[in-house]
């Protein structure tokens, strides 16, 4: 499975990967800076967005993307190790 975590958070990745807690799932941490969010959003599994670090222009943007490409889309308002954790159990759960 292949994720994509928008917000400033790549702090969260390292932890996720050193705690072990990413086994079976590529997590790719977009800032909202790079040039084309299209291409990481349309071929991405599931989308998880955390609100309070996405400006609402690129909130927008990935939400219409992702309707497009029929991308799954959690929100969360902030976010650490362990809601990360439980948003890609439910995603798991629900695939």
């Amino acid at each position: 499975m292949c994720a994509a975590l928008v917000g400033d958070l790549q702090w969260l990745v390292k932890v996720c990967e050193k705690d072990g807690e990413m086994e079976g799932c590529r997590l790719t941490c977009l800032s909202g800076e790079e040039g084309d969010l299209n291409e990481f959003v349309s071929t991405s599994d599931v989308i998880v967005m955390v609100t309070d670090q996405v400006p609402h222009a690129v909130r927008r943007h990935v939400l219409n993307v992702a309707s497009v490409n029929d991308v799954p889309v959690y929100m969360r308002h902030s976010c650490g190790a362990s809601t990360m954790q439980a948003c890609l159990n439910e995603v798991v759960a629900n695939s």
